[in-house]
């Protein structure tokens, strides 16, 4: 009994996560790449390097057919030096532009603090982060709820 109910739970769980050598993961790569090219071209300098965070860096990231919301996260730190701070809802603004002129005929929606892309095998949520010099620590700023949708 153990030796069955173990070779089923391994089974399972290698169902589960997305392997490195599958196909699955080899389309995510790609539309990962995609994006932060698409990134860099469409903002220059106004963006630092975007940073990939989540289960996808993880590791533990679900394939779509177990979980619907499973998405790659990604960090796009606008450069504030040299130009205007904005509002939080300025930045989110400027990447849903940039997800809808990029990807005309994918979803595209806003989920604070995140612009959700949606392509046919994988969701993104494109996070708007700017860096904060302090007098005693720096920080990444993310917009949140509390700040309000118009940045107070």
């Amino acid at each position: 009994m153990d030796i069955g109910l173990n070779n089923h739970l391994k089974r399972i769980s290698s169902d589960l996560f997305i392997k490195y050598s599958g196909e699955e993961r080899r389309k995510i790569d790609i539309s990962v790449n995609n994006i932060i090219d698409k990134l860099d071209e469409y903002f220059d300098d106004e963006i630092d390097e975007p940073i990939l965070f989540g289960s996808y860096t993880r590791d533990t990231i679900l394939p779509r057919r177990f979980d619907p919301n499973s998405d790659i996260d990604i960090l796009i730190q606008f450069n504030t030096k040299g130009y205007d701070k904005l509002k939080p809802e300025s930045y989110r603004n400027q990447l849903k532009k940039f997800a809808e002129d990029n990807y005309p005929h994918s979803i595209v929606v806003k989920d604070h603090p995140s612009i959700v892309l949606e392509l046919n095998h994988i969701k993104f949520d494109l996070v708007p982060a700017i860096f904060d010099e302090g007098f005693f620590y720096d920080s990444i700023e993310i917009p949140n709820k509390k700040w309000g949708l118009d940045g107070n």
